[in-house]
């Protein structure tokens, strides 16, 4: 398929980056430099909000998702508190009543991350998930590159 690295984000948010309406995908983590400067899958995976779809590694062609496009990240913002968190809704599209939402990540000595989507595009038609191995929380990379 050509790129090397992926991300498994639900369906709905997959749908809201592809679309240009969230410029900010909220992670836990800072993204991992080895995808800087690198088009990143994106896996619109299936199944509970909160709840990763995907184990440590993924068959291809393994049901619970597809690849649905690709995303282009360039650093981040680091949200210390839920002020400036909320402040920046209208670019993460993460509501404070979310199981997302700063507040709901524990305590305020929390960091949350919000990955800066500096392009991105959506396939015409979405493609079977390759084979991949887990690099880092919902970050994979593809086994054949």
């Amino acid at each position: 398929m050509g790129l090397e690295w992926a991300l498994e984000c639900k369906a709905s948010w997959c749908d809201l980056i592809l679309s240009g309406r969230k410029s900010l995908e909220v992670r836990t983590y800072p993204p991992p430099a080895e995808l800087d400067g690198h088009k990143v899958w994106l896996l619109a995976s299936l199944g509970p909000e909160g709840v990763a779809t995907f184990g440590d590694s993924i068959a291809a062609g393994q049901a619970g998702g597809a690849v649905v496009g690709w995303v282009l990240f360039d650093g981040a913002i680091e949200y210390r508190d839920a002020a400036a968190f909320a402040a920046d809704e209208a670019q993460h599209c993460v509501p404070v009543d979310s199981p997302y939402a700063f507040t709901s990540q524990g305590d305020e000595g929390t960091t949350l991350y919000g990955w800066q989507v500096v392009a991105s595009h959506r396939l015409a038609v979405p493609l079977p998930l390759p084979a991949m191995r887990r690099h880092h929380r919902s970050v994979y990379r593809c086994s054949s590159g």
